[in-house]
This record gives structure tokens, C-alpha cells and sequence, in this order.
């Protein structure tokens, strides 16, 4: 089996910061590049034994350490705060992976339709029987491939240790992975017969990991330094 590409530093952050821009700024600002500098001191996505060891090497990233960055990037916008989400990284990095395969071997290409008799691993898009015929009740849509992948997790806010302390640890749960929309829709009703546990963060991965994937192929190589 080939060993897969690798990517400097550099060109992961500048990958990222086009996906974010929207592809139309390749100077990656100061305080984007130090975001993920943190996290990196925190170990994501590169765990202890995936770094060199030594100055004066550099550390070489696979496309699915970009695409845990990226999920760390989000969480950190959801509002987790760094630590936080260097500890979730940590014990889904295995999942993420996994999910990063599996959007691969069936890829949406964004803004564009693709039929479901070619994507037959793949949900066909949910049709809203009585909805609005021109968004989601419109039957062609049995028609089109879903290939949207999201993931949802739970926090809970946990008070201080005997209330002694007006700190409050967060709780992460493990996370869902969910093929398609109706997948999502169905967790999404599913909540709202349970009082007290009622509120989801929803991340989408699927556009997400083919946008950073074509960023990769074109991102030039940065000079060594900080970025």
C-alpha cells in the first residue's frame, strides 16, 4: 500500500484558510494561523508520537490530519474553548478518520446535483411529503444523491467539585456521525421527546472534506517559519 501524501505545516494552514475565505484570500491572517498554532501545542491533530521529536525537522501532515484541524477549527467556533476541544480531538480522532474515508469513497461535489442510480452507497436526497414544492417537498429530489455527512454532539456544563467553586467543568459526548439529511432530521425529532437533553451542536463534514482535499492539491508550499 502507497504511503499517503504528505503536507508541510504551512500548506495545511493555508489550505484551510482558503476554505474559510471562500477561496478568495491566500494571506492567511496572524490570528487564524495562531488559532492553530494553539492547537497544535495541544496536539491536534498531531499526536506526541506523530511529531519528530527533533529541531530542525519538519512535521508532515496527511490530508486527514487537515480535515481533524478543520473539525477542531469548528468546534472552536461552536464555542468550546481550546482545551475542550483538544480533548474531544483526542478521543474521536480515530472516528474522524474513519468519516473522512467513508465521505471520500462517495463525494458531493458542492453546488452541483449528482444522481442517486450513481451514488447507489448513498441515501437519496429527503423529500418532504406537503412541504414547500420548490425546496424540500420538490419530488425530483428522490432523484438526487444525499451525499451530506454531519456530525452532532452534546455538551453539559457540570458545576464545580460540592458547588465549592464556581468553576464549571464541560462534558463532551460522543459524537454521531450521520449519512444524509434525513439522518440528521430523525436525531433532531428524536430530541424533541426528551426534556433535558434537548440541544445538539451539528457540524457539517462532507463539503468541508472535499473543499480542503481540492485546497491540498493547489495550495502552494510556504517558506519554513512560523505561518
Amino acid at each position: 500500500m502507497p504511503s499517503p501524501e504528505t503536507f508541510k505545516r504551512g500548506q495545511v494552514v493555508g489550505a484551510l484558510w482558503r476554505v474559510w475565505s471562500g477561496g478568495g484570500d491566500d494571506k492567511v491572517p496572524a490570528a487564524f494561523s495562531t488559532r492553530i498554532r494553539k492547537l497544535g501545542e495541544l496536539g491536534v491533530p498531531l499526536s506526541r508520537k506523530e511529531k519528530p521529536g527533533r529541531a530542525g525537522i519538519d512535521s508532515r501532515y496527511t490530508v486527514e490530519h487537515g480535515f481533524e484541524l478543520g473539525v477542531a477549527l469548528k468546534c472552536l467556533e461552536s464555542g468550546l474553548k481550546q482545551g475542550e476541544v483538544a480533548y474531544f480531538m483526542y478521543h474521536i480522532r480515530d472516528d474522524l478518520r474513519e468519516c473522512y474515508r467513508a465521505i471520500m469513497a462517495s463525494p458531493p461535489s458542492p453546488g452541483q446535483n449528482i444522481l442517486a442510480k450513481d451514488r447507489p452507497n448513498s441515501p437519496a436526497c429527503m423529500v418532504v411529503t406537503g412541504g414547500n414544492p420548490a425546496a424540500l417537498g420538490d419530488p425530483r429530489r428522490s432523484n438526487v444523491s444525499d451525499n451530506s455527512i454531519y456530525m452532532t454532539f452534546r455538551t453539559v456544563e457540570i458545576p464545580g467539585a460540592q458547588g465549592a467553586s464556581k468553576a464549571k467543568k464541560k462534558e463532551i459526548f460522543v459524537p454521531k456521525f450521520h449519512r444524509g439529511l434525513e439522518s440528521v432530521t430523525e436525531e433532531i425529532e428524536r430530541l424533541a421527546q426528551y426534556i433535558g437533553d434537548d440541544v445538539r451542536i451539528v457540524i457539517e463534514l462532507s463539503n468541508f472534506a472535499v473543499l480542503l482535499t481540492e485546497a491540498l492539491k493547489v495550495v502552494p508550499q510556504m517558506r519554513r517559519g512560523r505561518q
